[in-house]
């Protein structure tokens, strides 16, 4: 029994929910960052932003590395705030502040890809019939609709 290869649509949508889904793991980090300036921790804040700062540059988004001064910026703070010796707890809440908002939207300004199906693809989708067969299934349908998803969850 031979195995298909998986198709240039599917991969997209896979790529997609994997970095939706580390976004969305990143952003509940920042949200616990936030919780801990909230209670005065905020070495802890700064730790915790620094890591979904590196986890965002892993990601690859082109569009960071145009903030070089600024993601060096704040590796330095997470650092600081690593180091005992340095006084960790003694940090400006505000610098670390406008590091959480400055990270928050640099992700909200991540690039997710973008799909561009062939025309026989885009056929086969139209032809879907059953209950399902009025439910966009593109992979740009698809980011939109996890994009509103977990712009919902958030608001909770």
């Amino acid at each position: 029994m031979s195995h298909a290869a998986i198709s240039d649509e599917i991969n997209r949508h896979i790529e997609a929910v994997v970095v939706l889904s580390k976004r969305d793991i990143l952003l509940r980090l920042l949200r616990e960052a936030e919780l801990c300036m909230r209670l005065e921790q905020v070495a802890t804040a700064a730790i915790l932003a620094g890591i979904a700062l590196e986890e965002l540059y892993l990601l690859g988004d082109p569009g960071i590395l145009r903030h070089r001064e600024r993601l060096e910026a704040w590796r330095e703070l997470r650092n600081r705030a690593t180091d005992p010796a340095s006084g960790g707890q003694e940090m400006d809440p505000d610098i670390v502040s406008a590091m959480l908002r400055g990270i928050r939207a640099l992700l909200d300004q991540m690039d997710v890809p973008q799909s561009t199906p062939s025309p026989h693809m885009e056929s086969g989708f139209t032809a879907i019939r059953g209950k399902y067969a009025f439910v966009p299934t593109t992979v740009d349908d698809f980011l939109k609709r996890k994009r509103q998803d977990l712009e919902l969850e958030a608001r909770e």
